[in-house]
């Protein structure tokens, strides 16, 4: 089946008050190049997709199948309007998992600021509790450090022999 486009794009160009040139500097072409496309009716399919976007019609607007050409029949939302919906959505789906995985981490720092404290032996508030030893200290970070699974690879070679890193 033989379509002619030439006389739809024209008859939307007028409804729609938009020009040849603007349109052909859409799909970036020359106006000759755009006048031998109609005038063949040499038009792809990627092409006639562009003037639909431009035109804010569906493609099948263009085979027959589309709404009538009333302005108000033409549904609204264009192609670039789905995909800007699709990511305003998937953007606030990636906000929501970034903001749980900052509420985790907050958690988690929260837990290791409470187990530093108790590794220096001081209690929440009591800003006076005397503190433990350095002995006491260097043996309580070790057993926090087992219970996580760290190792002392890294640290400082004073630290892996309990020699206290500077004497008094």
């Amino acid at each position: 089946m033989e379509y002619n486009f030439r006389e739809s794009i024209e008859k939307l160009l007028e409804e729609r008050r938009r020009t040849k040139k603007s349109l052909f500097e859409h799909l970036k072409m020359t106006g000759q190049g755009f006048d031998a496309m109609l005038k063949n009716n040499t038009i792809s399919a990627i092409k006639l997709a562009q003037i639909a976007e431009f035109l804010e019609v569906p493609v099948s607007y263009f085979y027959g199948d589309g709404p009538s050409t009333t302005k108000n029949d033409i549904p609204k939302e264009t192609f670039g309007d789905q995909i800007a919906k699709k990511m305003a959505e998937d953007i606030g789906e990636l906000r929501h998992f970034f903001e749980e995985e900052i509420r985790t981490k907050n958690r988690q720092i929260d837990g290791l600021q409470r187990m530093l404290e108790s590794v220096l032996g001081k209690s929440e508030g009591d800003t006076n509790q005397p503190t433990l030893g350095y002995e006491a200290v260097v043996e309580n970070a070790l057993l926090a450090m087992n219970r996580l699974g760290l190792s002392l690879v890294n640290a400082p070679y004073a630290f892996r022999t309990h020699i206290p890193l500077a004497s008094k």
